[in-house]
């Protein structure tokens, strides 16, 4: 039963961002679009922070493949709370006898296969086309590393997602705190070159959890500096899971109390 109703979720998915062949060509054209733009990116500012265009454009397509997946958690939590509301499906859900929590976590895991598949494709055109030269240790890395920080964006997501829950609104500031920490983190540039007074940022939020392990593996290639590199995510998830589950609780009894008095307007 939970395997078929997680295969479900990931079909509707894929019908959902994928609905024609058009799309397809559209999602190739897209990707290669992003590297060529990281690629001569790489070529106008490579001698600001490293010693060759090569190094600046693996550091940027570290840095965006790393954090797609997780940051991806937080976007869809946000976009399918609303999208539930303004279908019905989360009133129904409300009254039916599923597990709140775990439907949203299946539904949300169901698009791991899609957002995986965009950093496959798009390390692969990157060393078609543009010359990435890589060892098979540091893309497994990158892609599976990523992984062990679900539990951590899951939670995050649910504090989002109960967040809107309560206060009716919010969508917008949580894509908006994603974007600002995601590039705090250091995604096109070391930190180094950010004001010191935003480096407390840079090294604490939960983007520089997931990416400073992996570029400090990619640099040393030291799998014990990636495991003890990870202890502030295990924190971070930690408390984080804390947070989430009294926030959906809060955010459920609350939206049972009036669930009509929201227009959920973004």
């Amino acid at each position: 039963m939970l395997a078929s109703l997680l295969l479900s979720f990931f079909v509707n998915n894929l019908r959902l961002s994928f609905p024609r062949a058009a799309s397809y060509l559209s999602l190739l054209l897209s990707t290669f679009f992003s590297l060529l733009i990281y690629y001569f990116t790489s070529k106008a500012f490579a001698k600001s922070f490293f010693d060759s265009e090569s190094g600046y454009f693996e550091y940027i397509l570290v840095g965006e493949l790393s954090l797609l997946v997780v940051s991806g958690f937080l976007y869809n939590s946000t976009h399918l709370i609303r999208s539930w509301k303004i279908k019905g499906i989360f009133d129904y859900l409300l009254a039916s006898k599923a597990s709140n929590a775990k439907t949203i976590s299946l539904q949300l895991i169901s698009t791991l296969a899609r957002d995986i598949g965009m950093v496959v494709l798009q390390l692969v055109m990157a060393y078609a086309l543009f010359g990435l030269s890589m060892p098979l240790t540091k893309i497994m890395v990158i892609i599976f590393y990523p992984l062990f920080a679900l539990p951590l964006f899951l939670s995050l997501g649910f504090i989002s997602l109960s967040l809107i829950l309560y206060f009716g609104r919010g969508g917008a500031v949580v894509t908006t705190l994603t974007n600002v920490f995601s590039f705090l983190s250091g995604v096109f540039f070391p930190i180094s070159v950010l004001p010191s007074y935003l480096h407390g940022l840079s090294l604490h939020n939960p983007f520089s959890v997931v990416l400073f392990p992996i570029r400090n593996f990619l640099t040393h290639a030291s799998f014990e500096q990636l495991l003890i590199g990870s202890m502030p995510l295990i924190y971070w998830t930690v408390a984080s899971t804390i947070i989430a589950v009294g926030c959906f609780k809060i955010s459920l009894a609350e939206y049972r109390k009036d669930n009509n008095r929201f227009s959920f307007d973004y």
